[in-house]
């Protein structure tokens, strides 16, 4: 795949090369520095006038120097001109920086042509934008009116017109040609180069090593840190897009912990930055570190718990091998003419429950009642045999 469309290389180097050599690379830039704006006079008429400063001509529109065949030149409504379904951009230009462009253009006039291909005839565009979309929607500004960037009030211009490139040049390499662009375009965020990285790599057959080559990155390592971000989930990728959270704090996230504890990092994260602007590297570490310290803590309460259970159930054990134990030893002592049936044995507990139920009997004599509570009192020792045996002796005859 990449060798199918090694013919377009040199073109694309062209964009990488004039975007990385440009002084005025920017929203702004793009038109004119407003740092210029004391030596120019400003223009009259419509789009495409040309500024004039000191007698110099400045300010005519420049083609764009990407290896594109330009068919023609023209000036066309900005209505007519539909806009790329790829723009290489997830989150569209701030609106107050296309307030400054349009604030630029009203003042300098165009600078730039953008370029567009032509579409069928008999539709309701006549051209699809792909290059300078930011002016396009800068210019569709200055057609239906809106409020400055000084919060005046600028009336619509509907016969306003825009300077267009028609260039002849296919799907596939209009879209390698946004993906360099947008590399050193302002405003274009770590996810959007990630997921036009992908693009390269998809559709292009590219490796790490040519994706970095393209990007003018120093080594693949860029290429590969921007590929983890991607196996984020949606809601952290969206933060990193949006400046939530920086690239490298969500390259950390991607990398040192696993999907099932994100949620709890990020959350503590975000407590960590504590109302900053996004959620650093820093942040993530700290989160880190803290909820390894938490598991750590719920580990050593958990085996402590444990512990004590075993502990119990070794005790409770013993007594039961203790109490299993003598009482075996009991009925080895006894003899085996005398052993008694496992029906009619009663332990202390019974036999001293079953003469106070008698004693309480209503229907029970009076010599019994006091035999019974002689019994339990020379099982108390309250009562000597001796004493009993009297008694015994002198009552029950």
């Amino acid at each position: 795949m990449a060798r199918k469309n090694s013919n377009k290389s040199s073109a694309v180097v062209n964009v990488a090369n004039a975007v990385a050599e440009s002084e005025t690379f920017s929203l702004v830039g793009n038109e004119m520095s407003e740092n210029n704006a004391a030596e120019v006079e400003t223009p009259t008429g419509d789009v495409g006038t040309v500024a004039k400063t000191k007698g110099k001509t400045k300010g005519t529109v420049k083609p764009r120097d990407n290896g594109f065949r330009v068919l023609q030149t023209v000036e066309a409504s900005p209505d007519r001109i539909a806009v790329s379904e790829f723009t290489g951009r997830a989150n569209p230009v701030a609106d107050e920086k296309v307030v400054e462009l349009a604030d630029s253009i009203r003042k300098f006039g165009q600078l730039q042509a953008v370029q567009v291909t032509r579409l069928a005839p008999g539709g309701t565009h006549d051209f699809t934008c792909v290059f300078g979309h930011t002016r396009l929607e800068a210019i569709n500004k200055l057609r239906t009116g809106y409020t400055s960037a000084e919060g005046k009030l600028i009336e619509a211009n509907p016969n306003i017109t825009i300077r267009a490139e028609v260039v002849d040049c296919d799907d596939q390499t209009i879209m390698l040609h946004k993906i360099v662009e947008n590399e050193f375009r302002e405003g274009t965020n770590a996810i959007d180069k990630a997921k036009n990285q992908q693009i390269l790599r998809e559709q292009f057959g590219m490796s790490d090593v040519k994706i970095a080559e393209y990007c003018n990155y120093a080594s693949s390592a860029t290429v590969s840190r921007l590929k983890d971000l991607l196996t984020l989930e949606q809601t952290y990728q969206d933060a990193i897009a949006n400046g939530t959270m920086t690239a490298n704090a969500g390259h950390l996230l991607a990398k040192k912990v696993d999907a099932a504890n994100r949620e709890a990092v990020y959350a503590l994260a975000v407590e960590f930055a504590g109302g900053e602007d996004s959620v650093s590297e820093s942040d993530v570490k700290k989160a880190i570190v803290a909820i390894k310290q938490r598991e750590k803590e719920a580990a050593a309460t958990q085996t402590a718990t444990e512990g004590n259970a075993t502990a119990e159930g070794t005790t409770e054990g013993n007594a039961t091998a203790e109490g299993q134990t003598a009482t075996e030893g009991n009925a080895t002592a006894e003899p085996s003419g005398k052993k008694k049936s496992e029906s009619l044995a009663l332990s202390m507990k019974e036999l001293k429950d079953t003469l106070t139920s008698i004693i309480q009997d209503d229907g029970c004599p009076d010599n019994c009642k006091v035999a019974f509570g002689l019994i339990l009192t020379l099982q108390s020792g309250e009562t000597s045999p001796g004493d009993f045996a009297k008694w015994f002796a002198a009552n029950m005859k």
